[in-house]
């Protein structure tokens, strides 16, 4: 018969794969949940910052052509 010593509590903490996965548990579901909650609200961010660039609502900008553009920027000798 071989002596057998009993396992000290580090060692029956550490081999105690239930409590390993129970512990994985909580913080895994914390992710997700967050991970989703990020999702949900980068969807609204990114459908109000589409209201907010929409094209209708921005102002009609005229530019002038190039080449008024350019002899405007020359200066002129008198």
């Amino acid at each position: 018969m071989a002596d057998s010593k009993p396992e000290s509590f580090a060692e029956s903490f550490m081999n105690n794969s239930g409590l390993w996965v129970g512990a994985a548990t909580v913080p895994l579901l914390a992710g997700v949940i967050a991970g989703r909650v990020l999702s949900r609200a980068l969807l609204v961010v990114s459908i109000a910052s589409e209201e907010v660039f929409r094209g209708d609502r921005l102002p009609v900008l005229h530019f002038e052509p190039a080449e008024l553009v350019s002899e405007n920027a020359s200066p002129e000798a008198d």
